[in-house]
């Protein structure tokens, strides 16, 4: 990292990922290979991903009263919204959030500060998206999901029951 164009190694790892989140993956491949024409440009694309994110966690909306299943609109900010809301001290149990198109759902599910007692989330996505047609796994507390959004009713039962 010394004699690349970003010194901090967090600081390139969040440059590199909002750009590939960004569909500018070609900017983080440019930096990774030490082509400093291109800093300006990732930092505008990494500030601008931040600000979706920021935007997402703000806007998310929590849909259900008995469980901490939240929706966001961008797709690319599930990961990053579902990994804030977890991790804020307000949620002991996991937390699911859901982002939608016209054709797939995808779920970020993660355990609050990595603590989820009696829960493996890479189990249940895994199940819960073959039950609904889709894929999906991970870790026991970080985990996540794809599948049919015709499917979104089903894979939220699925959740419900899994928590209750």
């Amino acid at each position: 990292l010394e004699r690349g164009v970003i010194h901090d190694a967090q600081s390139m790892s969040d440059v590199v990922e909002a750009c590939g989140l960004s569909g500018r993956g070609d900017i983080g491949v440019m930096l990774c290979l030490r082509n400093g024409d291109v800093l300006d440009e990732a930092w505008e694309i990494t500030n601008g991903y931040r600000l979706n994110v920021i935007s997402a966690i703000k806007n998310a909306k929590k849909t259900d009263d008995t469980i901490n299943l939240f929706e966001v609109e961008d797709m690319k900010t599930a990961s990053p919204a579902a990994d804030a809301i977890a991790n804020d001290g307000l949620c002991e149990s996991p937390v699911f959030v859901i982002s939608k198109n016209e054709s797939i759902c995808r779920v970020s599910a993660r355990c609050p500060n990595a603590k989820c007692d009696g829960y493996n989330l890479g189990e249940l996505m895994k199940d819960l998206a073959l039950k609904t047609g889709g894929t999906g796994g991970g870790h026991a507390t970080r985990a996540g999901a794809v599948f049919d959004v015709s499917e979104l009713k089903t894979f939220r039962e699925g959740i419900k029951e899994a928590m209750s």
